[in-house]
């Protein structure tokens, strides 16, 4: 009985892990923008976006990025973008 506890227990924790992502917030001023591959530069960090005519450089945007590279690294190609919003600039 023990035994099946374990294993039950042991299957719990890896189901739970597995679906584990990496989602992480991005904000400040669009750097550059790349219309070729419909991308943003934010932060240090390349966003996939949509609608790329709606974004100047200098417009400050705050965004929700999921990773779904191992670990904890920037792998530019599993980048996504899950929200992404226009902040008011205060300076314009």
């Amino acid at each position: 009985m023990n035994r099946f506890v374990m294993i039950l227990f042991l299957f719990l924790a890896l189901v739970g892990c597995a679906g584990e992502q990496n989602t992480f917030h991005v904000e400040g001023p669009v750097e550059e923008i790349n219309e070729q591959s419909s991308q943003i530069y934010v932060d240090g960090y390349w966003l996939p976006v949509k609608n790329i005519e709606i974004y100047n450089v200098g417009d400050i945007v705050s965004a929700e990025v999921e990773s779904s590279a191992e670990g904890d690294q920037y792998v530019p190609g599993d980048i996504k973008v899950n929200k992404i919003k226009l902040k008011e600039n205060l300076e314009k």
